[in-house]
């Protein structure tokens, strides 16, 4: 099932994001995925025929965000539930995020970014 979320912030907050190094984004993903509990982190990088990349898919088996809130967690800048909490929630790891930002440093790494 798919579902579209409007996020609004202004082009500063954007281009921040942007403007951020390849593989600070690529950390950002993996830390994310480790808060959720994922034990399985696979990336994977196709190249077009000039060998450069072309596209970056990053999958995990962390447990992710349900979407039966009304107010989505996932719609928030800022506010993120880490500040709130020390530990996942199933396998009790330390929390790397706090700032609910870090998913979009994703936009570092294409014009196209699908959660």
């Amino acid at each position: 099932m798919v579902h579209t979320i409007e996020v609004k912030a202004q082009q500063d907050f954007w281009k921040r994001f942007v403007s951020s190094a390849p593989h600070r984004a690529l950390a950002e993903i993996v830390w994310n995925a480790f808060d959720a509990d994922s034990d399985d982190i696979k990336i994977s990088v196709a190249e077009n025929g000039i060998g450069s990349v072309s596209e970056v898919i990053v999958s995990d088996n962390g447990e992710g965000i349900p979407f039966s809130s009304e107010d989505h967690l996932f719609s928030q800048l800022g506010n993120s539930w880490k500040l709130r909490a020390n530990k996942s929630r199933l396998k009790s790891r330390l929390l790397q995020g706090q700032k609910g930002e870090g998913r979009f440093r994703a936009l570092a790494l294409g014009e196209l970014v699908k959660w």
